[in-house]
């Protein structure tokens, strides 16, 4: 973002995006901020400017990035309610990575936002090349006191379960957690319990060890909003049953997808059982094989208020089968059927006649 390029910012533009912020490179950027958001070029147009969204994908400048909210004129401060950080190779333990990224967290204390989320660019896919290394001690405690959030997301390694719980368990106004770990030593499961105020928990990697933990708690939590990304095993979608059948009527809500988008029923009957949720009232499936979309819908026991599917690049379901997998009593009363991408799509809504006598058809899927 350069002042030479923008002559003006809208007054509707609420969200920033900061970019390689690398020491000793153009600090174009630490002006837009230390200065309200307003570089003295642009000061005529923007000088009511203030942005509530930031989000900073940083390098070697990590630091850097965090002394602007430092600066005496860094009157963006109080009105930033989303903070999103990006960082490369940013959870060592040592050196000046890990160094710089405590730093940073620090000096984002003073920022009251009620978003936050930190991911580490080297942290999406495992290597065999090197092991899982941890978020710090330093680095958990210093999100830990970020009190203000209600919305985290985390994208990040750590070295015990223990040490995730406790994070979360930090942030007494925490309503949706939405987690990514790696973790190096799960075999310990915690006993504390969240927030009062948890209503929502994402989970997308290393999900058995995080089930284990809500499941060590049920009934003293009030997740009733859980979104699971898993493998189609059959150990990973028993797990998943037995799960969701101890959080019984406690579910309100459930989103299940499948990492593996095949087209190959490898597992055979390996489908997730919610005939234990009887007070499911929105259920979202996405990229799920259509042999186990039908197991799990088959299992459903709740009167559905909204279902939403979305089948990915998966052809083999058409909208006979549909129409059988959804003849059953429990999706009389939907409010509202939402249907996602795929290339039998188009024509669907004629086919599925009863949904469309109701009004309650829909093309593309809802984001949960």
């Amino acid at each position: 973002m350069s002042s030479k390029v923008i002559s003006s910012v809208p007054a509707e533009i609420t969200g920033l995006f900061l970019d390689n912020c690398y020491e000793g490179s153009d600090s174009s950027c630490a002006t837009l901020i230390s200065c309200s958001l307003v570089c003295k070029k642009w000061v005529p147009a923007t000088r009511r400017q203030l942005f509530s969204d930031v989000t900073a994908s940083v390098g070697r400048g990590i630091l850097q990035f965090g002394n602007l909210f430092h600066s005496p004129n860094a009157t963006i401060t109080p009105f930033v309610k989303s903070m999103s950080i990006v960082a490369a190779d940013g959870n060592r333990q040592t050196g000046t990575q890990g160094k710089s990224l405590v730093q940073l967290l620090s000096r984002l204390a003073v920022v009251p936002f009620h978003s936050f989320s930190l991911e580490f660019e080297d942290g999406k896919v495992s290597t065999k090349e090197r092991s899982p290394e941890p978020l710090s001690t330093f680095a958990r405690d210093l999100i830990g006191s970020y009190h203000t959030v209600v919305s985290l997301s985390l994208h990040c390694d750590f070295g015990t379960l223990l040490d995730l719980v406790e994070l979360v368990c930090s942030l007494p106004s925490l309503k949706v957690a939405d987690l990514s770990p790696r973790i190096g030593d799960a075999n310990i499961c915690p006993e504390r319990c969240p927030p009062a105020t948890l209503q929502k928990i994402k989970i997308q990697r290393d999900l058995l060890p995080v089930l284990d933990w809500i499941s060590n708690i049920t009934p003293d939590h009030s997740i009733s909003d859980i979104f699971l990304v898993y493998t189609p095993s059959v150990e990973d979608t028993n797990k998943i049953s037995q799960f969701l059948k101890l959080q019984g009527n406690k579910l309100t809500k459930l989103a299940l997808k499948s990492k593996d988008v095949s087209k190959q029923n490898l597992f055979g009957n390996a489908h997730v059982d919610i005939s234990g949720n009887g007070s499911l009232h929105t259920l979202e499936i996405r990229s799920l094989h259509p042999n186990y979309l039908k197991g799990t819908l088959d299992s459903v026991s709740a009167t559905l208020s909204e279902l939403n599917i979305d089948f990915g690049d998966n052809d083999l379901v058409g909208s006979e089968r549909l129409n059988e997998i959804l003849s059953g009593p429990h999706f009389l009363q939907l409010q509202t059927f939402t249907i996602g991408r795929a290339s039998w799509a188009d024509g669907m809504e004629e086919s599925l006649s009863s949904f469309r006598s109701r009004a309650i058809f829909r093309r593309e899927a809802s984001t949960v």
